[in-house]
C-alpha cells in the first residue's frame, strides 16, 4: 500500500499563492529601480518558477478531488501563464516599461482568479482535508490579507 499523497496541510496552496505574490513585488521593484538586465532575467525565471509549480500543484489537488470545474480552471491558468509569458518576453527584449505594464496586468489577472476561480474549490478541498485531518483553507480575505 502506498503512502497517500495528500499533503498534511492544504493551506499550502496559500503559503504557494504568498510566494507568487513575493516573487511578483520582487519583479516590480527590480523593474521600477533600474536593475540590471541579468538580474531582472533571473527575478522573471523565478516568477515564473514559482507560478508554474504552484498550478501544477493546485491542479493535481484538484485531480485528487474530483473538482468538477476542472478543466475551466486549468483554462484560466493558462491564460494567467501567457500572460505571465508576455511579461518575460518584454524583459527579454529590454522593454522594461511594457513589461511593468504587463507585469500589472499579470498581478491583476491573478488576483482575480484568486477571488474567484480559487473561491470554488475552497469547500470540498476543506471536506477531504477535514477527513484527513489536515488543516484547512481560510476563507480567501484572511488567505491573502485582502481587506475587500
Amino acid at each position: 500500500m502506498g503512502e497517500d499523497p495528500f499533503p498534511l496541510s492544504v493551506s499550502i496552496i496559500d503559503e504557494e499563492h504568498r510566494e507568487i505574490e513575493r516573487a511578483a513585488v520582487e519583479l516590480m521593484n527590480a523593474i521600477v529601480l533600474g536593475a540590471a538586465q541579468d538580474s531582472l532575467i533571473i527575478t522573471g525565471d523565478e516568477l515564473v518558477r514559482v507560478t508554474t509549480l504552484h498550478f501544477e500543484h493546485e491542479e493535481a489537488m484538484l485531480k485528487r478531488i474530483q473538482f468538477a470545474d476542472l478543466t475551466r480552471h486549468i483554462a484560466a491558468h493558462k491564460v494567467i501563464l501567457e500572460k505571465l509569458r508576455r511579461v518575460k518576453e518584454k524583459i527579454e527584449s529590454r522593454e522594461t516599461s511594457a513589461a511593468f505594464h504587463q507585469l500589472r496586468e499579470y498581478r491583476a489577472l491573478l488576483q482575480q482568479h484568486l477571488q474567484s476561480e480559487d473561491e470554488r474549490y475552497r469547500e470540498p478541498l476543506n471536506r477531504l482535508a477535514a477527513e484527513r485531518g489536515a488543516e484547512p483553507l481560510l476563507p480567501r480575505i484572511r488567505r491573502m490579507g485582502l481587506n475587500t
